[in-house]
């Protein structure tokens, strides 16, 4: 069994958006990756739903906790997703992709976040367990590039290097 990836993955329905980096799409379902660019240590509230922090230079920088994101996106993918024909379970998880971060241990535990290195090991780990169920992977990919517009970009440009 394979995994595609679907990237970026803009997902706009009913005047809301999410900026998903990607989709993982696989046997299981799929996966919305955000992925998240921050330094400095990151520190989650008890509850998670609240702002996060980062510190970094001295400072307190408040950000949208990814935990909330994710449940804002969910109640736009899944019903966009169903209006176009799009099946399976759906979830999303968030990646800090920089080095310098460094995650408080709350947020370590933190179930659908990691730190780059952790869900690439994830991946790799679960490849098995992903790709197993009947969702048809190519087709899947291939809906949810149409509802982000990459087949159409991939068709522009197609049309742009023939002439």
């Amino acid at each position: 069994k394979k995994m595609k990836v679907v990237a970026p993955g803009r997902v706009v329905y009913k005047g809301k958006t999410a900026e998903v980096t990607a989709f993982l799409v696989h046997g299981s379902g799929i996966t919305g990756i955000v992925c998240l660019g921050y330094n400095g240590s990151i520190k989650m509230p008890a509850d998670g739903k609240e702002n996060w922090v980062q510190h970094m230079n001295g400072e307190d920088i408040p950000f949208e906790s990814p935990l909330a994101v994710r449940e804002r996106y969910l109640e736009i993918v899944k019903p966009a997703f169903e209006k176009n024909g799009i099946e399976g379970p759906v979830d999303f998880v968030t990646v800090f992709t920089t080095n310098g971060v460094n995650l408080d241990s709350s947020i370590a535990s933190a179930e659908n976040v990691f730190y780059r290195n952790r869900y690439t090991d994830y991946i790799v780990k679960n490849a098995a367990v992903l790709s197993e169920g009947s969702l048809d992977v190519d087709r899947t990919a291939e809906k949810i590039a149409k509802l982000v517009g990459i087949a159409e970009l991939k068709k522009q440009e197609n049309s742009r290097i023939k002439k």
